[in-house]
């Protein structure tokens, strides 16, 4: 007799598939859904009866791709198959990796992926964008917005807040100072740095924190003008000049 598969059987039953007469092992389980299943009531045996095209015999263990009743080659297998979470897949099975990616994969370290890498320039580790911390490293026509150079911010002139001039803030500071008299201080100043102070008086006098001057006497205030001062930090020492009543 022929069943229809469709109309009664279960869409998985356990029989023995022979392809080509050859009895199929690792594949007990097969899909009714779309093929015949003849019982050839003298063996007790269910025939599977595989219709329309000619696909080729499968090698190897894997699941058969069939489509529209036929089996593919078996280079054809299943494809976006769902694998259960506790599989365990050796990476030695996936094949087409570029030099170094399967040990990268297996072990992502900054060394390993520079091996997996054919374009990489430099040693060390992976560097991303906050706060990396760099080696001497060598920049090609780098830009930079406000970097932080020797403990000083590099960037537009600043405003100086009430009278303290804070050196890391940047190198190029600007104070309009009140009528009267006025004393700035100084505060984060370090060896190697560079600070460039416009001012402004207003019939103003000024008073600076310890500086060597020229001929060991501050400048005086232009009181109504401006004067642009330079200080300079040695270490030991912060100098000090000025050209005063700039137009």
């Amino acid at each position: 007799m022929t069943l229809a598969a469709s109309s009664w059987l279960p869409n998985l039953l356990p029989v023995l598939l022979k392809i080509a007469g050859v009895a199929q092992t690792a594949r007990r389980y097969v899909n009714f859904v779309g093929v015949t299943a003849v019982d050839d009531e003298a063996n007790d045996q269910i025939t599977i009866t595989v219709s329309g095209g000619s696909g080729t015999t499968p090698t190897g263990t894997g699941i058969p791709h069939i489509v529209g009743g036929v089996q593919d080659a078996a280079s054809s297998l299943v494809v976006n198959a769902d694998v259960h979470a506790s599989a365990a897949i050796a990476l030695s099975k996936l094949a087409g990796f570029g030099t170094g990616v399967e040990t990268f994969l297996g072990t992502p370290s900054s060394a390993n992926l520079r091996a997996a890498l054919t374009d990489e320039t430099g040693t060390g580790a992976a560097v991303f964008a906050s706060s990396p911390t760099l080696t001497t490293p060598t920049l090609t026509t780098a830009q930079m917005t406000n970097p932080f150079i020797n403990g000083q911010t590099q960037g537009a002139a600043i405003a100086v807040a009430a009278l303290e001039i804070d050196w890391s803030l940047g190198p190029v500071q600007t104070k309009t100072l009140a009528a009267g008299a006025n004393t700035f201080t100084f505060s984060n100043q370090a060896s190697g740095m560079v600070i460039v102070v416009r001012v402004t008086g207003a019939a103003s006098t000024l008073t600076w924190p310890t500086v060597k001057w020229a001929g060991g006497v501050a400048p005086t205030q232009t009181a109504s003008g401006i004067d642009v001062y330079t200080f300079v930090h040695d270490g030991t020492s912060i100098y000090g000049s000025v050209v005063q009543a700039m137009a």
